[in-house]
Protein backbone atom coordinates (compact mmCIF):
# COMPACT_ATOMS: atom_id res chain seq x y z
CA UNK A 1 0.00 0.00 0.00
CA UNK A 2 3.12 2.59 0.66
CA UNK A 3 4.27 1.71 -2.29
CA UNK A 4 1.25 2.52 -4.11
CA UNK A 5 0.68 6.02 -2.39
CA UNK A 6 4.17 6.55 -2.79
CA UNK A 7 3.73 5.82 -6.79
CA UNK A 8 0.64 8.24 -6.86
CA UNK A 9 2.41 11.11 -4.99
CA UNK A 10 5.50 10.85 -7.64
CA UNK A 11 2.98 11.47 -10.38
CA UNK A 12 0.84 13.97 -9.41
CA UNK A 13 4.25 16.04 -8.78
CA UNK A 14 5.65 15.03 -11.85
CA UNK A 15 2.41 16.31 -13.24
CA UNK A 16 2.49 19.66 -11.20
CA UNK A 17 6.73 19.67 -12.20
CA UNK A 18 5.45 19.52 -15.91
CA UNK A 19 3.49 22.36 -15.65
CA UNK A 20 6.19 24.52 -15.46
CA UNK A 21 8.26 23.46 -17.77
CA UNK A 22 9.13 26.18 -20.68
CA UNK A 23 6.88 24.90 -24.29
CA UNK A 24 9.83 22.95 -26.07
CA UNK A 25 11.20 21.38 -23.06
CA UNK A 26 7.60 19.90 -21.86
CA UNK A 27 7.24 18.37 -25.51
CA UNK A 28 10.52 16.86 -25.15
CA UNK A 29 9.58 15.34 -21.56
CA UNK A 30 6.32 14.22 -22.52
CA UNK A 31 7.80 12.15 -25.45
CA UNK A 32 10.73 10.99 -22.78
CA UNK A 33 7.89 9.98 -20.20
CA UNK A 34 5.79 8.60 -22.51
CA UNK A 35 8.35 6.41 -24.02
CA UNK A 36 9.75 5.29 -20.71
CA UNK A 37 6.30 4.31 -18.82
CA UNK A 38 4.95 2.43 -22.54
CA UNK A 39 8.08 0.53 -22.25
CA UNK A 40 7.77 -0.20 -18.97
CA UNK A 41 5.16 -2.76 -19.58
CA UNK A 42 7.00 -5.49 -17.09
CA UNK A 43 9.54 -3.63 -15.16
CA UNK A 44 8.55 -2.15 -11.55
CA UNK A 45 6.05 0.46 -12.05
CA UNK A 46 7.03 1.99 -8.43
CA UNK A 47 10.84 2.20 -9.53
CA UNK A 48 9.64 3.43 -12.83
CA UNK A 49 7.78 6.23 -11.23
CA UNK A 50 10.27 6.98 -9.26
CA UNK A 51 12.88 7.69 -11.64
CA UNK A 52 10.57 9.78 -14.04
CA UNK A 53 9.84 12.18 -10.96
CA UNK A 54 13.63 12.68 -10.21
CA UNK A 55 14.16 13.33 -13.94
CA UNK A 56 11.58 16.08 -13.85
CA UNK A 57 13.36 17.54 -10.72
CA UNK A 58 16.44 17.73 -12.26
CA UNK A 59 14.98 18.57 -15.83
CA UNK A 60 13.63 21.95 -14.09
CA UNK A 61 16.47 22.32 -11.88
CA UNK A 62 18.62 22.85 -15.47
CA UNK A 63 15.84 24.79 -16.64
CA UNK A 64 16.19 27.26 -13.85
CA UNK A 65 20.03 27.96 -15.58
CA UNK A 66 18.46 28.31 -18.70
CA UNK A 67 19.69 24.85 -19.90
CA UNK A 68 17.35 22.72 -22.89
CA UNK A 69 15.84 19.47 -22.31
CA UNK A 70 17.50 18.31 -25.48
CA UNK A 71 20.68 19.42 -24.03
CA UNK A 72 20.01 17.76 -20.90
CA UNK A 73 19.68 14.35 -22.36
CA UNK A 74 21.61 14.22 -25.49
CA UNK A 75 21.28 13.59 -28.75
CA UNK A 76 19.64 10.13 -27.84
CA UNK A 77 16.74 10.79 -25.19
CA UNK A 78 15.81 7.04 -26.16
CA UNK A 79 18.90 5.27 -25.22
CA UNK A 80 18.86 7.48 -21.97
CA UNK A 81 15.15 6.13 -21.42
CA UNK A 82 16.54 2.27 -22.67
CA UNK A 83 19.86 2.90 -20.18
CA UNK A 84 17.48 3.15 -17.33
CA UNK A 85 15.17 0.39 -18.03
CA UNK A 86 17.99 -1.93 -18.07
CA UNK A 87 18.65 -1.08 -14.67
CA UNK A 88 15.39 -1.09 -13.21
CA UNK A 89 14.31 -4.38 -11.59
CA UNK A 90 11.41 -6.07 -13.27
CA UNK A 91 8.21 -6.05 -11.68
CA UNK A 92 6.58 -9.47 -9.65
CA UNK A 93 4.37 -11.74 -11.77
CA UNK A 94 1.25 -10.11 -9.83
CA UNK A 95 2.36 -6.92 -11.25
CA UNK A 96 2.77 -8.24 -14.72
CA UNK A 97 -0.41 -9.84 -14.70
CA UNK A 98 -2.29 -6.62 -13.34
CA UNK A 99 -2.66 -5.10 -17.21
CA UNK A 100 -3.76 -8.72 -18.43
CA UNK A 101 -6.39 -9.21 -16.09
CA UNK A 102 -7.41 -5.33 -16.38
CA UNK A 103 -7.97 -5.74 -20.18
CA UNK A 104 -8.79 -9.47 -20.18
CA UNK A 105 -12.13 -8.00 -17.51
CA UNK A 106 -13.07 -5.44 -19.60
CA UNK A 107 -13.82 -7.46 -23.41
CA UNK A 108 -15.21 -10.13 -20.97
CA UNK A 109 -17.36 -7.77 -19.14
CA UNK A 110 -18.47 -6.44 -22.95
CA UNK A 111 -19.41 -10.02 -23.91
CA UNK A 112 -21.03 -10.81 -20.87
CA UNK A 113 -23.42 -7.93 -21.12
CA UNK A 114 -24.02 -8.42 -24.64
CA UNK A 115 -24.56 -12.27 -23.92
CA UNK A 116 -27.17 -11.17 -21.08
CA UNK A 117 -29.07 -9.06 -23.55
CA UNK A 118 -29.66 -11.52 -25.59
CA UNK A 119 -33.94 -12.58 -25.46
CA UNK A 120 -34.13 -16.41 -23.70
CA UNK A 121 -31.42 -18.27 -20.78
CA UNK A 122 -27.97 -16.74 -20.23
CA UNK A 123 -25.91 -18.83 -22.12
CA UNK A 124 -21.52 -18.81 -21.77
CA UNK A 125 -19.54 -20.55 -24.15
CA UNK A 126 -16.42 -20.82 -21.68
CA UNK A 127 -14.13 -21.67 -24.80
CA UNK A 128 -15.59 -18.22 -26.57
CA UNK A 129 -14.47 -16.67 -23.27
CA UNK A 130 -10.95 -18.05 -23.03
CA UNK A 131 -9.95 -17.51 -26.52
CA UNK A 132 -11.37 -13.90 -26.62
CA UNK A 133 -9.32 -12.97 -23.20
CA UNK A 134 -6.15 -14.52 -25.14
CA UNK A 135 -6.86 -12.33 -28.61
CA UNK A 136 -7.26 -9.11 -26.02
CA UNK A 137 -4.05 -9.92 -24.32
CA UNK A 138 -1.89 -10.11 -27.41
CA UNK A 139 -3.99 -7.23 -29.18
CA UNK A 140 -2.64 -5.06 -26.11
CA UNK A 141 0.63 -6.14 -26.02
CA UNK A 142 1.01 -5.12 -29.50
CA UNK A 143 -0.54 -1.57 -28.88
CA UNK A 144 1.90 -0.62 -26.01
CA UNK A 145 5.18 -1.63 -28.38
CA UNK A 146 3.92 0.33 -31.22
CA UNK A 147 3.53 3.59 -29.51
CA UNK A 148 6.36 2.98 -27.68
CA UNK A 149 8.50 2.06 -30.69
CA UNK A 150 7.38 5.09 -32.74
CA UNK A 151 7.48 7.93 -30.29
CA UNK A 152 11.32 8.82 -31.24
CA UNK A 153 11.24 8.06 -35.00
CA UNK A 154 10.20 11.25 -37.29
CA UNK A 155 7.16 12.70 -36.46
CA UNK A 156 5.76 12.89 -39.92
CA UNK A 157 6.72 9.10 -40.22
CA UNK A 158 5.58 7.93 -36.88
CA UNK A 159 2.33 9.29 -37.11
CA UNK A 160 1.82 7.05 -40.30
CA UNK A 161 3.36 4.49 -39.60
CA UNK A 162 1.98 4.15 -35.85
CA UNK A 163 -1.73 5.09 -37.31
CA UNK A 164 -1.17 2.16 -39.91
CA UNK A 165 0.17 -0.57 -37.14
CA UNK A 166 -2.56 0.18 -34.68
CA UNK A 167 -5.10 0.12 -37.47
CA UNK A 168 -3.78 -3.12 -38.48
CA UNK A 169 -3.78 -4.80 -34.69
CA UNK A 170 -7.45 -3.58 -33.97
CA UNK A 171 -8.51 -4.58 -36.67
CA UNK A 172 -7.16 -7.95 -36.25
CA UNK A 173 -8.26 -8.03 -32.36
CA UNK A 174 -11.88 -7.38 -34.05
CA UNK A 175 -11.45 -9.71 -36.56
CA UNK A 176 -10.26 -12.49 -34.62
CA UNK A 177 -13.20 -11.78 -31.86
CA UNK A 178 -15.97 -11.69 -34.82
CA UNK A 179 -14.53 -15.46 -35.90
CA UNK A 180 -14.46 -16.67 -32.52
CA UNK A 181 -17.48 -15.43 -32.41
CA UNK A 182 -19.07 -16.99 -35.48
CA UNK A 183 -16.97 -19.79 -35.79
CA UNK A 184 -16.33 -20.89 -32.25
CA UNK A 185 -18.16 -24.91 -30.98
CA UNK A 186 -20.49 -25.33 -29.12
CA UNK A 187 -18.08 -26.84 -26.32
CA UNK A 188 -18.18 -25.80 -22.52
CA UNK A 189 -21.80 -24.37 -22.24
CA UNK A 190 -23.15 -22.89 -19.05
CA UNK A 191 -26.45 -21.92 -19.52
CA UNK A 192 -28.24 -19.67 -16.67
CA UNK A 193 -32.31 -19.78 -17.03
CA UNK A 194 -34.36 -16.80 -16.04
CA UNK A 195 -34.61 -15.43 -13.14
CA UNK A 196 -31.45 -16.93 -12.08
CA UNK A 197 -29.56 -14.85 -14.55
CA UNK A 198 -30.90 -11.46 -13.76
CA UNK A 199 -30.22 -12.17 -9.83
CA UNK A 200 -26.21 -13.33 -10.94
CA UNK A 201 -25.58 -9.88 -13.45
CA UNK A 202 -27.38 -7.63 -10.79
CA UNK A 203 -25.37 -8.86 -8.21
CA UNK A 204 -22.44 -8.40 -10.19
CA UNK A 205 -23.34 -4.80 -10.93
CA UNK A 206 -24.27 -4.13 -7.29
CA UNK A 207 -20.67 -5.79 -6.44
CA UNK A 208 -18.85 -3.17 -9.00
CA UNK A 209 -21.08 -0.08 -7.55
CA UNK A 210 -20.03 -0.81 -4.41
CA UNK A 211 -15.94 -1.55 -5.70
CA UNK A 212 -15.98 1.56 -7.44
CA UNK A 213 -17.89 3.94 -5.00
CA UNK A 214 -15.15 2.21 -2.17
CA UNK A 215 -12.17 3.14 -3.74
CA UNK A 216 -13.54 6.34 -5.20
CA UNK A 217 -12.89 5.56 -8.78
CA UNK A 218 -14.48 8.59 -10.17
CA UNK A 219 -13.06 8.26 -13.51
CA UNK A 220 -15.28 4.49 -13.52
CA UNK A 221 -18.92 6.09 -12.16
CA UNK A 222 -19.33 6.59 -16.32
CA UNK A 223 -18.39 3.31 -17.43
CA UNK A 224 -20.68 1.73 -14.09
CA UNK A 225 -23.44 3.53 -15.18
CA UNK A 226 -23.41 2.72 -18.98
CA UNK A 227 -23.41 -1.13 -17.53
CA UNK A 228 -26.38 -0.42 -15.40
CA UNK A 229 -28.39 0.71 -18.94
CA UNK A 230 -27.31 -2.08 -20.30
CA UNK A 231 -28.04 -4.56 -17.55
CA UNK A 232 -31.40 -2.88 -17.15
CA UNK A 233 -32.16 -3.43 -20.99
CA UNK A 234 -31.11 -7.09 -20.89
CA UNK A 235 -33.25 -7.28 -17.79
CA UNK A 236 -36.83 -5.99 -19.71
CA UNK A 237 -36.08 -7.57 -22.69
CA UNK A 238 -35.87 -11.04 -20.67
CA UNK A 239 -38.40 -10.15 -18.40
CA UNK A 240 -41.09 -9.06 -21.52
CA UNK A 241 -40.15 -12.13 -23.42
CA UNK A 242 -40.27 -14.46 -20.25
CA UNK A 243 -43.99 -13.36 -19.47
CA UNK A 244 -45.08 -12.75 -23.30
CA UNK A 245 -45.92 -8.99 -22.56
CA UNK A 246 -45.73 -5.94 -24.62
CA UNK A 247 -45.91 -5.19 -28.47
CA UNK A 248 -42.96 -6.11 -30.40
CA UNK A 249 -42.57 -2.75 -32.21
CA UNK A 250 -43.55 -0.41 -28.81
CA UNK A 251 -40.80 -2.66 -26.92
CA UNK A 252 -38.29 -2.43 -29.75
CA UNK A 253 -38.83 1.69 -29.85
CA UNK A 254 -38.69 1.93 -26.01
CA UNK A 255 -35.66 -0.14 -25.03
CA UNK A 256 -34.00 1.95 -28.14
CA UNK A 257 -34.96 4.86 -26.67
CA UNK A 258 -33.32 4.19 -23.07
CA UNK A 259 -30.33 3.09 -24.68
CA UNK A 260 -29.81 6.22 -27.01
CA UNK A 261 -30.53 8.32 -23.34
CA UNK A 262 -28.46 6.63 -21.42
CA UNK A 263 -25.68 6.23 -23.81
CA UNK A 264 -25.96 10.20 -24.18
CA UNK A 265 -26.07 10.52 -20.15
CA UNK A 266 -22.67 8.82 -20.28
CA UNK A 267 -21.02 10.85 -22.93
CA UNK A 268 -21.91 14.16 -20.81
CA UNK A 269 -20.66 12.45 -17.69
CA UNK A 270 -17.49 10.89 -19.28
CA UNK A 271 -16.78 14.93 -20.25
CA UNK A 272 -17.42 16.39 -17.03
CA UNK A 273 -14.91 13.45 -15.77
CA UNK A 274 -12.10 14.22 -18.11
CA UNK A 275 -12.43 17.88 -17.46
CA UNK A 276 -11.84 17.22 -13.90
CA UNK A 277 -9.08 15.16 -14.37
Amino acid sequence: MANKQETTYWREQTNLIEQQFNEKNRQFFDDFRSYLLLSSLFYDEHKVTEQVYAIAMDLLEAQTHGEEAQHYFGNDPKGVADELLANTPKSNLKERLKLAYLAVGISWGIKFIADFTNQGPLVLNLLDYLLTGLVTVVAVIGIFAIISKTIYQKKGTSKVIRFGSLWLVVSGWIGLSLLINLLKPNWWLLTIAFPFDVVLVGSLLVAAIVFVVSRKEKAFYPIVFLLGVFVLLGCLQKAMAFYHIGDPSWMTGGLLTLLVVGFLIFLWWTRRVMKKQ
